[in-house]
């Protein structure tokens, strides 16, 4: 018999959450709780916070958390709800004796009765990856081909961390840099910010910058949009309204147009850390996107900005590579498994007919449309 009583989150056990969370979201409590009502309790695709949690007596020790996410396939679109691993954190003192595993079952079990056939990982870890792969049933789809372009300081930055590293000293000198930008009001936007009104000359159409998203407008641009056969996750107003709170994150827009939007192009960045990633891009034709691309590269001077390149159409991933990014797994201090995308069916993990949906082969990576903006850690 266990020594853990498994069961579904609760609305008492938040400060619990928060607190164990705190090695993940950081450590304010007023953060990590508005964090968690956002992620889990207003998430639009869920009826109830997925969040699965282990206790050793009246103390929380373990959980695995998952958001809802819906996604299309098809011209005529059939939707279906799939469920995204996140969160998963185990207290120090209880690793490493199958609590991970049991905990895992528990919620495999609470899915299936839900009527989830299938769950997706976009941020799993080094660790996770190799724990997800060899025991606990997951299959990797393919990397999520990150690129990045770096500017010298920020590579200088990056072999300052890996030498402070060596010295055990690489957690205080980032939270005194964090802190000092935060005394000084720096922030990765501000030139960006600076130079709002500089970018419809380097796109050659008008582009205006915000600070809030359109969700009607950026909804009623991808209906417009021509829909191929790729499982893609849905982007309507609902998406769009919910997506863009995340309160550990802070967003600019680069929009396209006017009233009747062209394009946008969204930027994120996790407050207090690095890098600025382009989460979401979508426009009319292959100008605007272009426009709107060298806009922000231009008006914004990121130290190090990224994106995810791995089921971009050819032309942006040349974009990309004229614009200066390269692979991240082509650096050196890269994990091996870092930024894989990985899948699971709730069922019988050998039945293969587990592995389509809606007659797509689930582990091509050819067959999915994969953005940032669809996982949790943007």
């Amino acid at each position: 018999m266990s020594q853990y009583k498994f069961e579904l989150y609760r609305p008492d056990l938040q400060r619990q959450v928060a607190e164990l969370q705190k090695a993940f979201w950081g450590s304010s409590m007023k953060l990590n709780t508005a964090y968690l009502e956002w992620k889990y309790s207003r998430n639009p695709y869920t009826p109830e916070p997925l969040m699965f949690v282990a206790m050793h007596g009246s103390r929380l020790v373990g959980m695995r958390g998952i958001f809802g996410s819906c996604w299309e396939v098809g011209n005529r679109p059939e939707t279906i709800n799939l469920p995204c691993t996140a969160d998963t954190l185990i207290e120090p003192n209880f690793r490493g004796g199958g609590l991970y595993r049991e905990l895992t079952e528990f919620m495999m079990a609470e899915l299936r009765t839900r009527g989830y056939t299938h769950t997706l990982s976009l941020s799993a870890t080094p660790a996770n990856y190799a724990i997800s792969v060899m025991g606990m049933g997951y299959r990797p789809v393919g990397s999520l081909g990150i690129m990045t372009r770096r500017s010298p300081a920020a590579t200088t930055s990056s072999k300052l961390i890996q030498l402070v590293n060596r010295f055990k000293f690489s957690g205080t000198v980032q939270r005194v840099a964090m802190n000092a930008r935060r005394a000084l009001g720096i922030n990765p936007f501000s030139d960006l910010d600076r130079n709002a009104g500089n970018g419809s000359a380097t796109a050659g159409f008008p582009v205006t910058l915000a600070k809030k998203p359109r969700p009607e407008a950026m909804a009623d641009l991808v209906r417009r949009l021509t829909k191929d056969e790729r499982i893609r996750h849905v982007r309507d107003r609902s998406f769009f309204s919910w997506r863009f709170e995340n309160p550990r994150a802070s967003y600019r827009f680069l929009y396209g147009g006017s009233d009747h939007l062209d394009g946008y192009l969204v930027l994120q960045n996790t407050k207090g850390k690095s890098p600025v990633n382009i989460v979401d891009w979508e426009a009319s034709d292959p100008g605007v996107r272009a426009g709107l691309f060298r806009s922000a590269l231009s008006r914004g001077q990121f130290p190090r900005i990224e994106i995810w390149n791995a089921t971009l159409p050819a032309a942006e991933g040349e974009l990309l590579r004229e614009s200066g990014f390269s692979a991240v797994e082509d650096l050196p201090e890269t994990p091996r498994h870092y930024g894989r995308f990985l899948l699971r069916t709730v069922g019988n993990v050998e039945d293969d007919r587990n592995w389509c949906l809606h007659g797509r082969q689930l582990l091509k990576l050819g067959n999915w449309d994969l953005r940032m903006i669809y996982s949790d850690g943007f």
